[in-house]
């Protein structure tokens, strides 16, 4: 075999090989994690469930900015240093409790919290639960009514 054969070889192996990571990883950021287009575009206001949803979707696309609108205080960003090559699935989203006039929370209009379990991994992760999931309490505010809905906490039940 000679030298440019080899050269030609290995180029294509690369080539393949990259064109492989790049498919799994548009197929991963194309993920609307169940958004209508009208949320996404920012042309309605987003439900509290909504605004997790949208978490996953701006976190998952590593789009800083995105995230931290949807935030009360920066500090609460749990996915701050996800890697664009990592992969976000939610596995599921359950109501907890909700709050109106919540004094806690400085007389907010309304709180509520959920329960959401996630896997996170590198490349492409399943969107089924296993033993690698993680699950954490998402605590969302809303000041008045009408306000949007932001991440106050993030955390362990």
């Amino acid at each position: 075999m000679t030298r440019k054969s080899k050269i030609v070889i290995w180029v294509a192996v690369l080539a393949v090989l990259l064109g492989g990571f790049l498919a799994l990883r548009i197929h991963s950021w194309n993920q609307t994690y169940g958004l209508s287009q009208d949320v996404i575009e920012g042309t309605v206001e987003p439900s509290a469930e909504e605004t997790i949803r949208l978490y996953f979707y701006y976190s998952n696309r590593c789009n800083h900015k995105a995230v931290e609108q949807l935030l009360q205080s920066p500090h609460v960003n749990i996915f701050a240093h996800h890697a664009w090559w990592d992969d976000l699935k939610i596995v599921s989203i359950d109501d907890g409790d909700t709050y109106h006039n919540a004094g806690e929370w400085g007389n907010a209009y309304e709180v509520v919290t959920y329960e959401v379990d996630f896997n996170e991994g590198f490349l492409v992760v399943s969107s089924k639960e296993g033993k690698n999931s993680d699950y954490d309490t998402f605590t969302l505010i809303q000041k008045e009514k009408g306000d949007p809905w932001k991440i106050e906490s993030i955390g362990k039940g």
